[in-house]
């Protein structure tokens, strides 16, 4: 078998996942990976307080997903050099908003009506812009 029939064959039989020959696609893998340090300490580098409850977290996953924790933890104010940032937010819909963060995937049925509607302000609050539309028709379809 010569080579070339060998990487076709390894990257079409599920050894990978493959678009085309010559490119590899792990996404759901590394989300998987990501997704799995959401409220971990493993490897964090700062703690969010939301009503009182100490939330491990990792400053560059949030950094990478919002302007607005771009600017807090590394934009110079002071909230950069704090080992603890203060928020204010509802905490199970700041939770679910983490989850999605981290895994990219947000399960609205199974949070509860409250929850939801919690987090209504939280994409303008914390600038995840993409996630209201999808909120506000989720919650217009259930209403």
């Amino acid at each position: 078998m010569s080579s070339q029939h060998q990487y076709m064959s390894a990257t079409s039989s599920g050894a990978g996942s493959s678009s085309r020959v010559g490119e590899i696609e792990h996404i759901s893998h590394l989300s998987e990976n990501i997704g799995s340090l959401c409220l971990s300490a493993e490897y964090s580098d700062v703690t969010l307080v939301v009503e009182g409850v100490r939330i491990p977290a990792h400053k560059v996953i949030l950094a990478a997903s919002s302007d607005y924790f771009r600017a807090l933890l590394y934009g110079g104010m002071r909230e950069a050099s704090q080992a603890e940032v203060e928020l204010q937010a509802p905490l199970q819909a700041f939770k679910a908003l983490l989850r999605y963060v981290y895994s990219g995937h947000m399960g609205l049925s199974v949070l509860r009506e409250e929850t939801v509607l919690d987090m209504l302000g939280l994409p303008h609050q914390f600038n995840f812009q993409k996630i209201l539309f999808t909120l506000v028709l989720y919650l217009a379809r259930d209403l």
